[in-house]
């Protein structure tokens, strides 16, 4: 299975000289073998394909998503628990290790392995998907590392433009020559606005990790949902209007 990023992937995936991770962490309560996380993690790439793809380039220099035939597992990284927030420093870690996407899939695993508390991190490159899809694969490998059995589907994937744009705006001619003109007016920008060349130093800008009760989780979760709103929506906009003022 291969397809050619689009537009938007291309621009996550960038170059590859830098890091545009993404990570999920969460804990678990309980003892867990090794064998049966490797088989969660092989069942949500089962059903999710671009979970076991790499990146190959064409003769023009463009990026596919290409599923070897011989696909390789999600790459688990065990590191012995040492505190509560040592979750924080493997989050850091994860965030800025340059995946390699020409041998190894776009999404690693790391368990911070304690007696009877586990944290667990998914780290994968934002090209893959966004943090919604994320949080839609950790919800299938939670219910199949507890139910091995477990029934999660399978993916009806993405293989090209056409299963994301409508056929009568694709095909119109119009809007294939708007989209012409767009694309080379943001190519003649990139190549004339200047950018600089010095990297920034990230240091703790995706750090903020602020928490809230049971009850009131539950409350907000209920308020986003009666409104049509995602948590991650709400949150955000309360974030904006905090530092505004």
């Amino acid at each position: 299975m291969k397809r050619r990023l689009l537009f938007g992937e291309r621009m996550l995936l960038g170059d590859g000289t830098e890091p545009f991770n993404a990570v999920i962490p969460f804990r678990l309560r309980g003892t867990f073998a090794l064998k049966d996380i490797q088989q969660a993690l092989a069942q949500i790439q089962k059903k999710h394909p671009w979970l076991k793809a790499l990146i190959a380039h064409d003769e023009k220099n463009i990026p596919w998503f290409d599923v070897p035939e011989n696909p390789i597992s999600i790459p688990v990284r065990i590191v012995a628990r040492k505190s509560e927030d040592h979750w924080q420093e493997e989050s850091r870690r994860e965030w800025n290790t340059l995946f390699d996407p020409k041998k190894l899939p776009l999404i690693r695993f790391v368990w911070l392995k304690g007696e009877n508390v586990s944290d667990m991190l998914f780290a994968f490159h934002h090209c893959l998907c966004d943090g919604g899809s994320a949080m839609a694969f950790l919800n299938e490998f939670l219910k199949v590392l507890d139910n091995p059995n477990a029934d999660i589907g399978i993916e009806n994937p993405i293989l090209g433009i056409e299963d994301v744009v409508p056929a009568n705006i694709l095909n119109s001619r119009k809007q294939k020559l708007k989209a012409k003109f767009i694309g080379r007016l943001a190519a003649t920008a990139i190549k004339v606005i200047p950018t600089g060349k010095k990297s920034i130093d990230r240091q703790n800008d995706y750090l903020i990790s602020w928490k809230v009760d049971e009850t009131i989780s539950q409350q907000l979760i209920s308020y986003c949902k009666s409104n049509g709103a995602t948590v991650n929506t709400f949150l955000s906009a309360a974030l904006l209007q905090a530092f505004k003022k």
